[in-house]
């Protein structure tokens, strides 16, 4: 299950955006996130890719080290698709902007890329700091301590 998607009811044109911490992405902006998505998919010709968006209810009190956007696609190959840049790019913008927040502003931001059936760790983009780049990171070292959101 994804947050309150169910595994079953999973299309195979479907984008999960999942935060595991509302207090750290919350609903509202992975609500805005999603918005946004979609719009680049409509624009792109990609009008049956459905998106949705969960914020799970942070799991107890404290804070984990990173802020970590999990990015459900419908498949392996969707990263091959042109409307992958578009998506991408969206999610990157979110995480630059959560630079902004003074309170949290040396934590680095992850957006973990999942294939939806399995939960398989396609790759994770990490953020050090406002003015830097993306970097690829390697996932099979995360597995672990990210494990996927399924029932």
């Amino acid at each position: 299950m994804f947050g309150c998607v169910q595994r079953e009811n999973l299309s195979s044109r479907l984008i999960v955006l999942e935060s595991r911490n509302d207090s750290d992405i919350s609903q509202a902006e992975l609500d805005e996130l999603a918005r946004a998505i979609r719009v680049a998919l409509e624009d792109a010709g990609e009008s049956d890719v459905d998106v949705r968006a969960v914020a799970q209810p942070a799991p107890g009190v404290g804070s984990q080290w990173a802020d970590v956007l999990h990015l459900f696609l419908p498949s392996k190959d969707f990263i091959k698709d042109a409307v992958w840049t578009a998506v991408i790019a969206h999610a990157e913008e979110l995480m630059r902007r959560r630079f902004s927040r003074k309170h949290e502003a040396c934590r680095p931001r992850l957006i973990v890329v999942r294939e939806s059936e399995n939960g398989e760790v396609l790759g994770i983009r990490e953020l050090t700091d406002a003015d830097g780049d993306f970097a690829e990171r390697d996932g099979a070292s995360d597995e672990k301590r990210l494990p996927p959101p399924l029932s």
